[in-house]
């Protein structure tokens, strides 16, 4: 969400797209970039984050008339579709294996990991940290999402989203140090 739409212009943004589909493009809007930094920071190829990301939001509209408004934030059932395309994409062998990709694609920003060290570094050492670390860090840094948000998408208490991104920024700390 946006720095000037409050919970309230967020839930009447969902409202009138659900009303009219011609108004998802104001949600649109304002996730798109988030998710596809999510994307690419999990498969490391933008074009494939630029398909994924196209598949989310269609999926997203579709399910759009089922969508009830709980007074969680929409990124959080937004990034619950993203989260589930992507493994979806896994499953059916769309995607490689983090593991097997050599080089990944620098993100726009990590700088609130280590402003001191290159992103593109950064990035390139998730591959040893687990699929959940990765996933808290890909969703907190490159889709700026909030800790409830986080922890809304991925099915687990704030508590267990800070301690995930605590361990994962020791353990990166843990190979620069190295």
């Amino acid at each position: 969400m946006t720095e000037d739409w409050s919970a309230e212009n967020e839930r009447e943004a969902v409202l009138a797209a659900k009303r009219d589909p011609r108004e998802f493009v104001r949600l649109y809007d304002d996730y798109a970039d988030r998710v596809f930094g999510f994307f690419v920071s999990r498969t490391f190829d933008k074009t494939l984050a630029e398909d994924l990301t196209q598949d989310t939001f269609l999926k997203a509209l579709e399910a759009l008339p089922r969508y009830e408004w709980r007074g969680l934030p929409f990124g959080a059932w937004l990034f619950r579709i993203a989260r589930n395309t992507l493994t979806d994409s896994y499953a059916s062998k769309k995607t490689l294996a983090l593991d097997e990709v050599p080089e990944p694609a620098a993100p726009s920003s990590v700088a609130s990991i280590a402003s001191s060290v290159d992103a593109e570094l950064i990035w390139s050492k998730t591959t040893t940290l687990t699929e959940d670390q990765r996933e808290a860090l890909a969703l907190r840094f490159k889709a700026g999402l909030r800790m409830k948000e986080i922890a809304e998408t991925v099915g687990k208490s704030e508590a267990a989203v800070k301690m995930l991104l605590q361990r994962a920024v020791r353990s990166l700390a843990a190979e620069f140090e190295g």
